[in-house]
């Protein structure tokens, strides 16, 4: 225990973060945040022209995280079929898409009351295609700049459509869809998802843009989301095993501190699905559940410590 107390002050690092705090941020993202206030539009922006032109589009995507139930475990979007983002896309769907995104932005700047222009990440522009009963997108807040909004619209659906679901802080609230229309919403501040549908003959195509305040620097900072978006299974395990290869280290290190220090440090924390999901990827890592659990816990526990503020902290050391 005492060599991963080390390694978090001294060691590797993921993106300039210590791995184990940068995964379980990217995890604690999809907990629900009071503090944060929600903004969200609806819009109804799509032409006739711009319909026929994405429901025409026919692209192929090589198996990615959201097309396997394994990015349920992480809280992500599962889908059997695969999305496509800007990066992506070829030169002239690039163009397309752009002169499509950059048309809605005058009524947007309406809205919001400010000016827009779109975001410079792989959420530039993005097709999100929802099939069948299982198809969802855990709750979750975007990981991106505080100054970018986004738009989602739908331009083709069958079946059961799944509503766009989000917290205002009086609940749930569900906003539901037919062809043309959207919302207009700050992803970073909305707690959002969409729940699976249950019907098997459930299509719900979805594009989306990104924009950004037109003043921003708009740099955003690397995080598992805008790295490793739309990657395999395969480029996602090849960037995670020889982390899990070093700590593996950690197993020979002697250890004074024993298994009760690890789970008083859970004392106060609350158990919620991040917290189970930061252990299993901790027991990943480790391949041992004991040391696994004292990593959880001294993450868990610093993390707290981190999130007070001065005067908390003063009050709770004396």
């Amino acid at each position: 225990m005492e060599y991963i107390i080390l390694d978090d002050l001294f060691g590797v690092k993921l993106w300039g973060e210590n791995i184990f705090r940068r995964v379980y941020h990217h995890l604690s993202n999809n907990n629900y945040d009071h503090r944060r206030v929600p903004l969200l539009h609806k819009v109804r922006q799509l032409t006739d022209e711009q319909v026929t032109y994405l429901q025409g589009l026919t692209f192929d995507k090589d198996t990615a995280l959201n097309t396997t139930k394994l990015s349920l475990l992480v809280g992500g979007q599962y889908s059997p079929r695969g999305s496509l983002y800007f990066n992506n896309m070829d030169k002239e769907m690039q163009t397309k898409m752009e002169d499509m995104g950059n048309s809605f932005i005058p009524h947007f700047e309406s809205l919001l009351g400010t000016k827009l222009r779109l975001g410079d990440s792989n959420f530039r522009a993005i097709i999100l295609r929802y099939e069948g009963a299982n198809a969802q997108f855990g709750f979750h807040y975007d990981t991106e700049h505080p100054d970018c909004f986004r738009t989602l619209m739908l331009y083709d659906g069958a079946g059961t459509i799944p509503p766009f679901c989000y917290h205002d802080g009086k609940g749930v609230q569900k906003v539901h869809f037919q062809v043309k229309d959207g919302i207009l919403f700050r992803g970073t501040t909305t707690h959002h998802g969409v729940e699976p549908s249950k019907d098997p003959t459930t299509k719900r195509y979805m594009v989306g843009f990104q924009y950004i305040k037109d003043d921003s620097d708009g740099i955003e900072k690397h995080s598992l989301c805008n790295q490793l978006r739309g990657s395999s299974v395969q480029t996602i395990l090849s960037l995670f095993l020889p982390y899990a290869a070093y700590y593996q280290m950690a197993k020979y290190v002697p250890s004074r501190i024993p298994l009760w220090t690890a789970v008083f440090g859970l004392v106060g924390l609350s158990l919620n699905t991040s917290v189970l999901q930061f252990y299993v990827f901790c027991c990943f890592m480790m391949m041992d559940a004991r040391l696994a659990l004292q990593v959880t816990a001294y993450i868990l526990f610093t993390e707290k410590i981190l999130s007070m503020d001065h005067k908390t902290l003063l009050f709770a050391m004396y």
